[in-house]
């Protein structure tokens, strides 16, 4: 064999080995870029929990006797329960300074507070501007549900610093939940996310029940959307229920569940599993 067919031999033999290796199959689903994906959704998820069970303090403050209340005899009442259930949540109420108009804003400075029975770590100050949806009740108008426009910019929950604001809706109703809405970073000593989120919860002692829609960004990091269904968080505990769904930018899509534990598997729509950390086990 010739000089020639020995080489011509060699070049098929790496035009072949090339093809195959450019026809190799993606990475796996549990490439490092997609558990960065699920860590930071897991934290935006504990995170509005912690958050939800804040606005819990302003949720529910009205009732539905305030429905036949004028709405000018209304923000007084609002902002003196609101005040009586943070000082009901807190071990020693005296950490706890608030100021406020009675008629419409409350602000509430943490001063190094245990809240939910000793359970949740509180520091820093947060705004809540009240108002109201209104409708005609006799000669007057009368709440039908209160707003609250929530501003913050060191408000330490647990092991997270919380910036940012969000509004909460109290439907002096019955069959209607409470929801909240924001744009919210979030420091942890793990990492720090920034999301937008839409939430609906009802809150019983010290455990919170979440369904939410988030989208997270954040300067630098690509998008990111996730949902939590059923999700029920106590203080102090990791989430013992609930399912999160969560879609990456580049269209990958994972899930994982709670159990009340400090870790979750994940598992992504091509077949492959990775196990997570939760913050909330180091809260």
């Amino acid at each position: 064999m010739s000089n020639r067919t020995v080489y011509a031999a060699i070049i098929l033999l790496l035009i072949v080995s090339s093809g195959c290796d450019s026809a190799s199959p993606p990475p796996s689903s549990d490439s490092a870029e997609n558990h960065n994906a699920a860590m930071r959704a897991a934290t935006s998820v504990e995170s509005a929990a912690v958050v939800t069970y804040v606005s819990g303090y302003f949720a529910s403050a009205a009732t539905l006797a305030m429905r036949q209340t004028p709405a000018a005899e209304a923000p007084a009442q609002v902002l003196a329960a609101v005040k009586a259930r943070v000082s009901a949540d807190l071990v020693n109420p005296a950490c706890v300074t608030v100021d406020t108009n009675n008629l419409t804003y409350i602000m509430i400075t943490f001063g190094g507070c245990s809240g939910a029975h000793g359970k949740l770590g509180l520091s820093g100050t947060v705004r809540a501007e009240v108002g109201f949806e209104t409708a005609t009740c006799g000669q007057a108008r009368c709440p039908v549900a209160v707003l609250y426009d929530m501003t913050t910019l060191d408000l330490q929950l647990g092991n997270a610093m919380i910036i940012g604001n969000w509004q909460i809706r109290d439907p002096l109703a019955i069959d209607q939940p409470y929801t909240w809405a924001g744009l919210l970073d979030v420091v942890t000593p793990e990492r720090g996310v920034t999301f937008t989120t839409a939430a609906s919860f009802t809150r019983a002692g010290d455990c919170v029940d979440v369904t939410l829609d988030s989208t997270l960004g954040g300067s630098g990091q690509k998008s990111l959307t996730c949902s939590a269904e059923g999700l029920s968080r106590c203080m102090g505990a990791c989430p013992n229920v609930g399912t999160v769904n969560l879609t990456t930018e580049a269209g990958a899509i994972m899930s994982w569940s709670y159990d009340g534990t400090s870790g979750a598997d994940v598992s992504s729509e091509s077949g492959d599993t990775f196990p997570i950390s939760l913050t909330c086990g180091s809260s």
